[in-house]
């Protein structure tokens, strides 16, 4: 089971990246980018930054934001027990909502500016 899990959010620029790769070397957080998620939803990588951010918006779209918990909901089962995930990063309320419903208390937001 998850322990805890991060959402890190915010423009540019802003340290999210930053402050994952802290927690995940300090505290032994195992990071999750949601770049890689997406691969993992699509089954192939896009090919670049605009791509990426395109399938975003479309699993944004076409799951209402719910995509991210529903991998995170997978990758479960991938991780060791009572771990802690930092996810770099979310874009929208509602894929922050969707990973509160499933997770509960042990979900952390972080919005960096």
């Amino acid at each position: 089971m998850i322990k805890r899990i991060v959402l890190l959010s915010g423009g540019i620029c802003s340290g999210k990246s930053t402050l994952a790769a802290a927690l995940r070397d300090k505290y032994r957080f195992h990071l999750i980018k949601t770049h890689e998620l997406i691969g993992r939803a699509l089954d192939s990588p896009p090919a670049n930054r605009q791509a990426y951010q395109s399938a975003g918006d479309k699993l944004d779209s076409s799951t209402d934001g719910q995509w991210i918990q529903l991998q995170l909901m997978r990758l479960q089962s991938e991780l060791p027990d009572d771990c802690s995930l930092v996810v770099d990063a979310v874009r929208i309320q509602k894929q922050i909502d969707h990973i509160r419903d499933a997770f509960g208390a042990r979900v952390f937001h972080i919005h960096l500016t």
